[in-house]
């Protein structure tokens, strides 16, 4: 329930944001000609190229909400592990090496152009949050990749989530404090 709730908090968010960003794009457009024309001749290129695919679009999606998920997952499962409120940075500084560590590797390996090592990247669950959206909009991974990329990034969610609750039950419905009324 807890995961849930962060989840659903940040896409709103999220949502928030998107919609601050059309908005001041807009209004932007409304204010100043010369800038609306560039942005109007991009776009026109942009659908007269073909634009991206909507299935491209949907599993992009699907893999940037599923990574994002996951992510949380992952934080759920390292703060079931602090019994006190003292002991939660110490841990949440292992999920924030996680998750640098995660990015630094699509990242250097983008600069370097490794084509090899982008391929078992897509397909590490850690990893491919960070390359798996981008690569199935733009066309770099068929939709057969991207779908067992997706798929191996719900099954890691779905064992962190497992995981995370075996070890708060365990930490906190048995061992914890009784509540006192």
């Amino acid at each position: 329930g807890k995961i849930f709730g962060i989840y659903f908090a940040a896409l709103l968010q999220l949502a928030v944001w998107i919609i601050s960003l059309a908005a001041g794009i807009g209004a932007g457009m409304s204010m100043t000609e010369s800038v609306s024309g560039e942005i109007l001749r991009f776009l026109e290129g942009f659908i007269e190229n073909g634009g991206f695919s909507f299935v491209a679009s949907v599993l992009s999606i699907a893999a940037l909400l599923i990574g994002f998920l996951l992510y949380v997952s992952l934080a759920a499962f390292v703060g079931t592990f602090a019994s006190k409120t003292e002991e939660v940075n110490s841990y949440y500084g292992i999920y924030t090496m996680i998750v640098v560590f995660s990015w630094m590797i699509p990242y250097i390996n983008g600069l370097n152009g490794n084509d090899h090592v982008l391929g078992i990247i897509r397909f590490i669950p850690f990893t491919a949050p960070f390359t798996v959206p981008a690569d199935i909009l733009l066309g770099n991974i068929n939709t057969l990749y991207g779908c067992i990329s997706i798929l191996l990034m719900l099954v890691s969610t779905s064992i962190i989530v497992f995981i995370a609750a075996k070890i708060y039950k365990a930490f906190v419905l048995y061992r914890g404090n009784p509540p006192k009324f």
